[in-house]
């Protein structure tokens, strides 16, 4: 997700057009999502950053465990489908590799900066 820009910032240039940082912002909201992302799944118990918001998708495997940690917060999750937002982790403790898949929220791929 891009960062709102500066309040300072003007949001447009001498010619009324919009510049660049507010066009960058507001054009997430209206560009169609990347598609999923595959997660390459390492060693139990593995951790995955979100860098964007969206979804955590696991399926597949034997999992004993999934928490979901936010700052010092950490949660026992249920269930395949885990809502993150930047900066969470989401470990997974697992016997059988699981498939795991990264669905963004917004039209912004930061996989492939």
């Amino acid at each position: 997700m891009q960062p709102f820009p500066s309040v300072i910032q003007d949001f447009v240039d001498n010619l009324k057009k919009i510049k660049e940082p507010w066009v960058q912002y507001l054009q997430q909201f209206t560009i169609a999502p990347p598609a999923f992302i595959d997660i390459t799944v390492g060693t139990s118990p593995f951790e995955y950053r979100a860098e964007e918001p969206g979804n955590v998708f696991i399926t597949g495997g034997t999992i004993s465990g999934i928490t979901l940690t936010r700052g010092s917060d950490t949660i026992t999750v249920t269930g395949s489908l885990i809502p993150v937002a930047v900066a969470d982790i989401v470990t997974v403790t697992w016997s059988v590799l699981p498939t795991m898949k990264f669905i963004p929220s917004y039209g912004v791929d930061t996989h492939n900066r």
